[in-house]
């Protein structure tokens, strides 16, 4: 059944994900060869990493394949078994005959992936992806209440970066945070901003950016996902908070942004990931967030946190051993030998550019 599934859609179905950062399988299976034709590795124009989260689908009548039906959902969750917090917003319209005047930056987004594939796509995929970006273009999506409007924003693939705007009041939900990012978005907002995070992260911010915020929350502990024999860690975010939400009230207004984008300065600041985020405007307030209508059965107020000043170098050092690995563009080359056997060989198409030895293991998925 797997296989016939695989076999019907992977014609229809394209999935962009970063290079290099899918996880290697905890078990081989034969079935995953027929992925090849689905996933297209990316990677962003500039030094960040490809990180939006959003599904774009078709569907047809099944007595009119004229009549044209399309779902956008845009995520903050990834394409993985994690058990975190994480928040999806779906939304559907129909392609109008004219040009929509709030889907510029999806149409863009949609237009620009092909760009950033590591390998050539098939023209069939080139003008699949055109035809969603033209339809998306034309499409006016349907807000869920109480919202009125809904538009899009993109960073790392055009020459603007996206930030929360100045606001009477700004509340922030992601589960990475820099002192540098924190610290900027308290100043666009008027009143103290709210804050909510994950521990761990909290904690290597410096204690003067956290003070700006005077309500600070992490999830309660019993909303903390237990691992178990089965949940072994694939993974950075396995469990716990991991939406990534921007309330900011002005005027009487709400607007909700929500998407990818953590935040960081690589994100918000730099502007070098690619991401994706949905902008959300009508009624309502931040405090609704914060009660027993919202998240706050599962919110905890912050307690007292040593700050742990973070010695960054050895990561940097990884994922710039990484980034060398994947420029080089490393392919298999097969020679058959005696008895019918084959000799597998791993060969860089370009020189490793990197200072210090690596060592490189490579094994084959199936036999």
């Amino acid at each position: 059944a797997l296989y016939d599934a695989i076999g019907r859609v992977a014609d229809r179905l394209t999935v962009f994900v970063q290079q290099g950062a899918i996880h290697v399988p905890r078990a081989k299976n034969i079935l995953m060869t027929l992925l090849e034709r689905i996933i297209v590795q990316a990677n962003p124009p500039q030094s960040g990493v490809f990180h939006p989260k959003i599904w774009l689908l078709r569907y047809r009548g099944a007595g009119d394949p004229d009549s044209i039906l399309l779902r956008l959902l845009v995520l903050s969750r990834n394409i993985t078994n994690d058990r975190s917090w994480d928040l999806s917003l779906v939304l559907e319209g129909r392609p109008e005959p004219a040009k929509g005047g709030t889907n510029d930056q999806l149409d863009h987004f949609l237009r620009i992936l092909p760009s950033l594939a590591q390998v050539p796509l098939p023209s069939a995929r080139r003008e699949t992806i055109e035809e969603l970006a033209s339809e998306a273009l034309r499409t006016q999506w349907i807000p869920p209440q109480p919202f009125r409007s809904v538009r899009f924003h993109t960073t790392g693939v055009g020459k603007g970066t996206w930030f929360p705007p100045e606001s009477d009041r700004i509340a922030v939900i992601s589960p990475f945070c820099t002192s540098r990012a924190l610290q900027l978005i308290a100043a666009a907002s008027k009143q103290s901003p709210v804050l909510v995070s994950r521990l761990e992260s909290l904690q290597e911010v410096r204690p003067e950016i956290l003070s700006l915020y005077e309500r600070k929350f992490i999830l309660h502990e019993a909303a903390e996902t237990e691992e178990d024999e089965e949940q072994e860690a694939v993974g950075r975010d396995t469990h716990g908070l991991h939406a990534k939400i921007y309330l900011c009230e002005k005027d009487s207004h709400l607007t909700l942004f929500m998407g990818s984008a953590n935040a960081t300065n690589v994100a918000l600041i730099q502007g070098e990931n690619v991401e994706f985020m949905a902008e959300l405007t009508g009624s309502g307030s931040i405090e609704s967030l914060l009660s027993s209508e919202g998240m706050g059965d599962v919110l905890q107020p912050l307690g007292d946190l040593e700050y742990q000043e973070i010695d960054d170098r050895s990561r940097k050092s990884l994922e710039a051993a990484r980034g060398a690995l994947l420029k080089a563009g490393f392919r298999i080359r097969c020679a058959p030998q005696e008895g019918g056997s084959w000799l597998l060989h791993l060969c860089p198409e370009r020189p490793v550019e990197y200072g210090p030895t690596i060592n490189v293991s490579a094994w084959p998925l199936t036999m």
